[in-house]
């Protein structure tokens, strides 16, 4: 996570960037939502799960 970005619960990872694994309709919605940045957990696991590995989380809010 890039320590000059201001906005912590998010990365300096954009959706937009994730090398073409998300399709241009989920990024369009992204984009009209106004959600530009990944979480930190959508920037590990969103890769893993289009290499179709298993993934499992624990959020530390109880989500």
């Amino acid at each position: 996570m890039d320590s000059d970005f201001p906005n912590k619960a998010l990365t300096s990872t954009r959706f937009s960037e994730m090398n073409s694994q998300l399709s241009k309709l989920v990024l369009e919605v992204l984009s009209k939502f106004g959600l530009e940045f990944c979480t930190p957990v959508q920037a590990t696991t969103i890769p893993l799960l289009y290499s179709s590995k298993d993934v499992a989380v624990d959020a530390a809010n109880g989500s």
